[in-house]
């Protein structure tokens, strides 16, 4: 584990391995954002720090299909066992769709495979909610579920397509959401991240 900031990298044949506190790669407004959009232009999330775990394979370790999808989960202990306590796959679905506690809940501690059965209704109403169609609002929510970050290795594009550092993924995300109706919160990628594994910036 790497706390200073030259980072300490694990190496086997074509993996690396890193994990270690970095400067947080993460740019958003939230307080703009629960300000109904009234944006402060100022990135929360300029002068954090995160402890990151950085995993570089090659692509013939994720299989035949150059089509993958990946979700994280986060196990916490509980009663003498580690359960799920949260999980994700593409930015901010959580915090977007989830309209009650209840509702995170269960959503955080169950996997993709009963996104629609239980919540495809529910995320068509927050598409409806903000001004969709109701077609266009339940095919908007069958595009997010199940919440797997999709990657395509044969394929150069950033988000959605995998996440690139530098991907505007919460601009997107609101601009799907209110279909261009929210302006940009004009914050721009951090400038520290490194062109080198593992890409993260240096610890603040």
């Amino acid at each position: 584990m790497t706390f200073g900031s030259g980072p300490r990298i694990t190496a086997v044949g074509d993996f690396r391995f890193f994990a270690g506190m970095r400067s947080d790669p993460f740019f958003a407004d939230p307080v703009g954002a629960t300000d109904k959009f009234q944006w402060t232009g100022q990135d929360l999330f300029a002068d954090k720090n995160v402890f990151g775990i950085v995993l570089e394979v090659p692509n013939r370790a994720l299989g035949p299909n150059s089509q993958v999808g990946v979700w994280a989960r986060v196990l916490v202990p509980h009663d003498g066992r580690l359960v799920q306590g949260d999980r994700a796959g593409r930015p901010g679905i959580d915090a977007n769709f989830n309209q009650d506690d209840r509702d995170k809940r269960v959503w955080n501690q169950q996997g993709p495979a009963h996104d629609r059965e239980g919540f495809l209704d529910k995320f068509a109403h927050v598409f409806e909610g903000a001004g969709h169609p109701k077609d266009r609002a339940t095919a908007l929510a069958e595009s997010l579920l199940p919440d797997l970050l999709m990657y395509d290795y044969a394929s150069a594009e950033g988000f959605p397509n995998g996440r690139n550092l530098t991907d505007d993924v919460i601009n997107m995300g609101i601009a799907q959401l209110s279909n261009g109706a929210v302006p940009h919160d004009g914050l721009r990628p951090h400038t520290d991240l490194r062109m080198d594994f593992p890409f993260l910036g240096e610890p603040h």
